[in-house]
């Protein structure tokens, strides 16, 4: 172990690699020229509850929700967006 943090050890065999990224809304707006995208997380599950067939929509756990004003070559002028991920 000690040569692996020293920095002697050129290669390490390994089975499976995880990674993680975080991107700010900021950065995402400029990567899709959306200056004013803001990211929140979906609303909440529709259901009403009682685990019957009442409920008024699907469950959205762990889907974000991305606003903002698409860009375009239309005159009027554009109304923002929002999209479900």
């Amino acid at each position: 172990m000690g040569d692996l943090t020293d920095g002697h050890v050129r290669t390490v065999p390994v089975d499976r690699v995880e990674g993680r990224m975080r991107l700010e809304p900021t950065e995402l707006g400029r990567l899709f020229k959306i200056p004013d995208l803001q990211v929140h997380s979906a609303p909440g599950d529709k259901s009403d509850g009682t685990g019957g067939s009442g409920g008024s929509g699907l469950t959205t756990g762990g889907v974000l929700l991305l606003t903002g004003t698409m860009p375009g070559k239309t005159p009027t002028k554009p109304a923002p967006v929002s999209v479900m991920w």
